[in-house]
């Protein structure tokens, strides 16, 4: 028996620490939804606090919605572009909803929306967004689309209504030309913006200004696409940078002066995760030094225009011990692997790409660097991850597997880490390599991840993964060449019956067009003996299926009903 004070504090405890992200939604709901089943105390209290999302997209789901017996705590994703106008009533569920702009004049007239507090609008007429937003009462994520190429419109006189709005926490704006774009600093509760294809970088700059002038400290993430306005990116970049209230921010098509990127990263003591896509730096400077000791993240997606030698000197600029957690490395990189070490005493995550522009022969020497990322065996570093490419445009695809020098090197690096979690490999392997990397049972390795297996042999990863008693989480995707669907099944059905630990498991099946009766009897009556073991499962190719995985409480690739 739990006692009600015990459970309350279960449950503070709980949605504090999912807000700081120490714990995963999904092992949330996993863990709430078991205990309900087996405690009528925590399920009598839960009942009023624990609510289920539901996403509608067809038809064919508030079929499926219906069906339900309890709507209670209920909350629905609405799409609405399918639906017609007798639909059941369902406004008393909806928190969430996106229409098409040809549907909003129907919404208005047919549905109350006042209890959605996500609202996604596609809008040909600025007036039909202050209407909208006039009937929600704690409207907190609005995104707005603009459909067509007409004007820019003003936000005191045409959008009201947004300005008014007190609960908005997070705002999304697609195309959206608005005049006076710095009034959305008078949204002084707004925590996350993200602004796509805005021309009015003018306006967004007055907006950073106006906040600062007021003090704002609640804007925490920020995220802007530039959309060719190179000439104008130092100006914004600065002005960026000089927010002290955002902690992280996402950047996309910025053309930055070396010499001011590296002296903003050495001003902001307040930013902890930048984030630049598809931009280039100019004028590069590699005597240029970094001092910053507060940013944790720094991904820095380049393309072709880039100096690949100033993404060399990036992150091994520092001069001092950096607190970065996650790292981008790719193998052209002349990176000192001991410098990258002592630099960067924090890192938890390394995803190292092997991008060739075509020279296979170079691939060997690649994985060494790889291997040696390996025998860092840092107690920080936690999960890593192999991608494999020819170029930046193409996967490494090819039918052979990777060409390790010495696989008996590669196995005992990982046998003596003592710390990594997580190891995937997004690149071809034999699927021999893989069974002597599950016989290792490294005992703080518990998640891996394959994705292109050559020399499939389902019956062989059965017989290593049943004794591995370490590993929670198991992904094997792209096979080849594949078993037969019923063998598929055979092999899955004895997998989730004889290990104990794996609670995760994602193994792509066989492209089918058609499941046989025998072998969805066989999968349904071993999930009613071990669905207390699943917390998910994801057959890929068997969407058929899904409904009944979740029957038993098991997520898969999507929350179905």
């Amino acid at each position: 028996m739990l006692y009600k004070h015990l459970i309350r504090e279960i449950l503070d405890y709980l949605f504090s620490h999912i807000e700081l992200n120490f714990i995963e939604n999904e092992n949330y709901h996993q863990f709430v939804v078991t205990l309900m089943l087996v405690n009528k105390s925590w399920r009598d209290i839960v009942n009023g606090r624990y609510s289920r999302r539901i996403t509608i997209s067809a038809e064919s789901d508030f079929k499926q919605f219906l069906k339900i017996r309890k709507h209670s705590n209920v909350k629905l994703d609405i799409f609405i572009l399918n639906f017609y106008k007798n639909l059941p009533n369902i406004e008393q569920y909806i928190s969430s909803i996106q229409i098409p702009y040809k549907y909003i004049s129907w919404i208005q007239s047919s549905i109350n929306i006042s209890t959605t507090n996500r609202l996604e609008l596609h809008y040909s007429e600025s007036k039909t967004i202050n209407s909208m937003i006039e009937g929600v009462l704690d409207l907190e994520k609005l995104t707005i689309h603009k459909v067509g190429n007409f004007g820019s419109a003003s936000l005191q006189k045409d959008i009201p209504n947004l300005l008014k709005c007190k609960t908005i926490k997070c705002l999304k704006l697609d195309k959206s030309l608005f005049s006076d774009f710095e009034l959305i600093a008078e949204i002084d509760q707004l925590e996350d913006i993200t602004i796509q294809n805005n021309n009015n970088w003018e306006g967004f700059v007055k907006y950073l200004i106006k906040l600062r002038k007021n003090g704002n400290t609640n804007l925490k993430s920020l995220n802007y696409r530039n959309q060719r306005n190179n000439e104008h990116s130092g100006i914004i970049f600065k002005h960026i940078m000089d927010t002290p209230s955002l902690t992280s921010v996402t950047i996309d098509e910025f053309k930055i002066d070396h010499s001011d990127f590296i002296k903003s990263i050495n001003y902001n003591t307040t930013l902890k995760i930048l984030i630049l896509d598809d931009s280039t730096f100019k004028n590069i400077d590699k005597s240029l030094i970094i001092c910053n000791s507060t940013l944790q993240e720094l991904k820095l997606n380049y393309f072709w225009e880039l100096d690949r030698s100033a993404e060399i000197d990036l992150y091994q600029s520092w001069s001092v011990a950096s607190n970065l957690r996650e790292f981008e490395l790719r193998s052209y990189q002349t990176v000192e692997m001991i410098k990258l070490k002592e630099l960067h005493p924090n890192m938890t995550s390394i995803l190292f790409e092997i991008i060739t522009n075509g020279e296979i022969d170079t691939i060997p020497g690649h994985l060494d660097k790889f291997i040696s990322l390996i025998d860092f065996n840092l107690p920080s570093l936690s999960n890593l991850k192999l991608y494999s490419l020819h170029d930046f445009r193409v996967r490494y695809y090819s039918f052979e597997p990777l060409p390790f020098k010495n696989t008996f090197i590669l196995l005992k690096s990982i046998q003596s880490n003592n710390y990594l979690k997580t190891l995937e490999f997004d690149a071809n392997m034999d699927c021999k390599l893989i069974c002597d990397i599950i016989q290792l049972h490294n005992p703080n390795l518990t998640r891996l991840s394959f994705s292109g297996v050559i020399n499939w042999n389902f019956g062989d990863i059965l017989n290593h993964l049943q004794y591995n008693l370490s590993l929670e989480s198991i992904t094997l995707k792209k096979q080849e060449p594949r078993e037969t669907i019923h063998e598929y099944f055979q092999y899955l059905c004895k997998l989730i019956e004889l290990n104990t630990s794996i609670s995760k498991i994602s193994i792509e099946s066989p492209v089918i067009s058609d499941t046989n009766e025998d072998d969805i009897i066989l999968f349904k009556n071993t999930l009613k003996l071990h669905s207390y073991k699943l917390q998910y499962l994801n057959l890929h190719n068997c969407s058929h299926l899904d409904s009944l995985i979740s029957s038993f409480l098991i997520r898969n690739k999507f929350d179905s009903i």
